[in-house]
């Protein structure tokens, strides 16, 4: 096992060596972290991630970042900017709420894949299926959909396609699928990032995924 000279072990090169090679690399290249904690590769495969980790770590031990380093079920930061200050949600007023596109679409974690990657490894996609999407059976029998039914998931923005499951995981007025599907390995060439709005959230700035109302329909009937 070695480290060729001066290769950092995220280049293209490093990541052609065997994975033992690129773990032993990296952990012997943090030398700041390796000589404050004393992490070494013996001690990751004897003790596992933890390893170096101080003991107790209580989480906050310090305080909360906010003004009073209190948690704050009601935040005096948040109505300054204009926010409800207790926390609570709202549906998205947004051009959807027409009754066109009535179900609220929730893209979760896959078991087999972290998001994206990995989505194009021939194992882990035969493992995680095709894309998929989890109706309750009121809202299945109201679109005209059975189990097993190819079907198009659509928004304003965008559809793409899946297979439709009446598996019990989904409640009235929710559609489930699952992220991280390659977009030109899927029905269509499109993944369900083509329905999610390029918006950011109201109060943390980030991504919309789950405020995504979708209309579903059998594939042959679709209109997008």
């Amino acid at each position: 096992m070695h480290c060729a000279p001066g290769l950092a072990p995220q280049t293209a090169a490093a990541l052609a060596e065997r994975d033992d090679v690129v773990f032993s690399c990296t952990v012997t290249g943090t030398a700041d972290v390796v000589a404050e904690h004393g992490v070494t590769v013996e001690r990751l495969r004897a003790e596992g991630g933890t390893a170096g980790a101080p003991e107790p770590h209580p989480p906050f031990a310090d305080g909360f970042p906010t003004p009073s380093g209190k948690l704050e079920f009601r935040s005096a930061s948040a109505a300054a900017e204009g926010h409800d200050p207790l926390p609570g949600s709202h549906r998205p007023q947004a051009p959807e709420e027409d009754g066109r596109y009535p179900l609220v679409l929730l893209s979760t974690a896959s078991h087999f894949r972290l998001n994206s990657v990995f989505g194009n490894k021939p194992e882990l996609r035969r493992r995680a299926g095709g894309p998929e999407v989890s109706l309750h059976p009121a809202d299945a029998a109201a679109c005209g959909i059975s189990e097993g039914d190819a079907v198009v998931i659509s928004s304003p923005r965008g559809s793409f396609g899946a297979v439709a499951r009446l598996d019990g995981r989904a409640t009235r007025g929710t559609a489930l699928t699952e992220k991280g599907h390659w977009p030109r390995l899927s029905p269509g060439g499109e993944g369900v990032n083509a329905t999610v709005a390029e918006d950011d959230a109201d109060f943390g700035g980030g991504a919309v995924f789950h405020d995504n109302r979708v209309r579903v329909e059998p594939a042959g009937t679709a209109v997008t």
